[in-house]
């Protein structure tokens, strides 16, 4: 796993695990540290063009939600084929 993928997650995990945290310690640079790790926001446009039900409708996401973390899974090991390529 990219390290930085992991950093980014444990310290937003600690971010939201300390209920001390503010809107704006969260907000602050969030968008920045996604694009530096190639992350696109497009507000839920791609979703909403996949799965127009579910965007709404929880009923309807949660009919889809395991082939959501199929495809997690399939993306993640062909990220994890790409980068024991590179190496």
């Amino acid at each position: 796993m990219d390290s930085r993928i992991h950093d980014f997650a444990d310290h937003y995990f600690n971010l939201y695990s300390d209920p001390r945290t503010t809107n704006k310690q969260v907000c602050d640079g969030f968008a920045e540290k996604c694009f530096d790790l190639g992350f696109e926001m497009d507000c839920g446009n791609a979703f909403c063009e996949r799965y127009p039900k579910a965007f709404n409708d929880y009923t309807e996401l949660e009919k889809i939600i395991e082939e959501i973390e199929a495809l997690r899974k399939i993306l993640c090991k062909k990220e994890s084929k790409q980068i024991r390529k590179q190496i």
